[in-house]
């Protein structure tokens, strides 16, 4: 189909141009709210317990304060993408400061529901490297997009690599399920009223799904199944080797 020309057609073209940048520039979403968590943006503002302005929230970052020019800018991309909000610093005063939002309190350190390190997992090089990968997958043997870039595939790296081994079995990353939403939830205001019987069903739809996708580990002796975890997931062994 060639391209459209011409009044309505320019149109069509520009949002399609606009839908395809959207998408090649999606990587900086991501890498911006990693970055807000990475600087505890989202718990300063919060234990502020009032709007910050942007002075105050430079003055209270540990960051170089010669790079306090690029701290609007990355707000800005956060404002957008709804984890801060521009908000009156008090009744009657027309300054406004930035202020968290309820999708922003999911990324907070005391928060029971907080996915803040499942945010930081999913955006760890050694996680997202292998998505670069995709392509040279599907052309060569290589069982999954991790195993061309590590040479393993993923339990066994993490039995070698510490900061991995710190998300999924420190802390039980890949445990977690809408399942821990309805045992969590009544410690946590962000889902009042929630509604229990449909967590209950995607709950169990996902521990199926992950149980069929993992079952395969599971049969070769490289992994123990605790029961602790909501969904009896097979978890790395260290006493065995890879």
């Amino acid at each position: 189909m060639a391209l459209p020309h011409g009044g309505e057609k320019s149109t069509e073209l520009l949002n399609a141009q606009a839908h395809v940048w959207n998408h090649i520039f999606n990587f900086i979403n991501s890498m911006s709210l990693k970055c807000a968590v990475q600087l505890g943006i989202l718990d300063i503002i919060h234990k502020y317990d009032k709007p910050m302005t942007l002075a105050e929230l430079v003055e209270a970052l540990p960051t170089n304060k010669a790079k306090a020019q690029s701290v609007p800018r990355l707000m800005r991309i956060l404002i957008h993408l709804e984890f801060f909000m521009k908000a009156k610093i008090s009744k009657g005063e027309e300054e406004t400061g930035y202020w968290i939002t309820p999708a922003s309190r999911l990324l907070l350190k005391d928060e029971p529901l907080s996915v803040t390190l499942f945010l930081l997992a999913m955006l760890d090089p050694v996680l997202t490297k292998p998505w670069h990968h995709l392509s040279a997958w599907f052309e060569n043997e290589n069982s999954t997009p991790f195993d061309i870039v590590h040479g393993r595939r993923l339990w066994a790296h993490a039995g070698q690599e510490p900061r991995l081994n710190f998300y999924i079995y420190k802390y039980d990353l890949f445990s977690m399920s809408p399942l821990s939403l309805i045992r969590l939830a009544p410690k946590s205001q962000l889902f009042t009223p929630i509604n229990h019987k449909i967590l209950a069903l995607y709950s169990s739809f996902i521990s199926i799904s992950l149980q069929i996708s993992l079952s395969i580990y599971s049969t070769k002796g490289r992994f123990k199944t605790p029961a602790k975890f909501p969904f009896f997931l097979p978890v790395f062994d260290p006493n065995k080797k890879p």
